[in-house]
C-alpha cells in the first residue's frame, strides 16, 4: 500500500502541473484532440518544465526549512501543482502574442501555435465590420464586437455579429439595422469574407 500511494502522489506530482499547462493553453490556442500517449508526454514535458522554471524556489524552501511548516507545505504544494501551470501557461501566451515573442519565432523559423488565419484573426477580439459576400452573390454585412462571437478549431468555421447592417444597391454599408439582435454565417455558405475597421462607434465608415 505505501509504495502504491507513492507511486500515485508522483505520479500526480509529474502529471498534474502538466496536465492544467496543457488545459489552459488549448484554450489560448484552439487544437485538436491529441492520442492519449501524446497528451501523457506533453504533460510530462510541461510538468518538467514548470519545475525548471521554478526550481530556484525549490532550492530556497529546503534552505529556510520551509517544509517543517505544514500550512506552508500544504501552500507550497497547491501552489506547484494547480496555480503555477497556469500562470506559465498564460504568460507564454502572452509573450507569444507580443512583438518580440513574433520576431523570436521568425528567427527560429518556429511556426505560430495557432492552426488557422481564421483563429488567428479573431483570436486577436479587434472590433470590425464584417461583409460577407455569399456563393449566391448575395452580400450580408454586420457588426463584430464585445458581444459577438466566432467559433474555433477544430469546429466548424461560423461568426455571429451582434448587429446587421443596411446595405444599398451597391452593397455598401449605410447604416445599423433598427432592433437587429445579429445574425450568424457560416463559412461553408461563404465566398468572400472582408473585415473593415470601425472609424467611429457605432457608424461603418471605415467598410465604404
Amino acid at each position: 500500500m505505501p509504495a502504491t500511494l507513492s507511486a500515485l502522489l508522483i505520479a500526480v506530482a509529474f502529471l498534474m502541473p502538466g496536465f492544467i499547462a496543457s488545459r489552459v493553453l488549448s484554450f489560448v490556442y484552439p487544437q485538436t484532440e491529441a492520442a492519449e500517449a501524446r497528451t501523457v508526454l506533453t504533460a510530462i514535458t510541461l510538468s518538467c518544465l514548470n519545475y525548471a522554471l521554478l526550481s530556484w524556489l525549490f532550492v530556497l524552501a529546503w534552505k529556510q526549512l520551509w517544509y517543517e511548516n505544514i500550512v506552508f507545505l500544504a501552500a507550497f504544494v497547491f501552489f506547484f501543482l494547480f496555480v503555477s501551470p497556469v500562470v506559465i501557461a498564460l504568460l507564454f501566451g502572452r509573450i507569444n502574442d507580443s512583438d518580440w515573442g513574433r520576431r523570436m519565432r521568425q528567427r527560429l523559423g518556429v511556426m505560430h501555435p495557432i492552426p488557422k488565419a481564421w483563429d488567428y484573426f479573431f483570436h486577436q477580439g479587434a472590433p470590425c465590420w464584417v461583409v460577407a459576400t455569399m456563393k449566391d452573390g448575395k452580400v450580408i454585412a454586420g457588426l463584430y464586437g464585445n458581444d459577438s462571437f466566432a467559433s474555433s478549431f477544430p469546429a466548424d468555421e461560423d461568426i455571429y455579429v451582434e448587429r446587421v447592417c443596411m446595405l444599398s444597391a451597391e452593397a455598401k454599408i449605410e447604416g445599423l439595422v433598427t432592433d437587429s439582435i445579429g445574425a450568424i454565417i457560416r463559412m461553408e455558405n461563404v465566398a468572400l469574407l472582408e473585415f473593415f475597421q470601425i472609424s467611429q462607434p457605432g457608424r461603418p465608415g471605415g467598410a465604404t
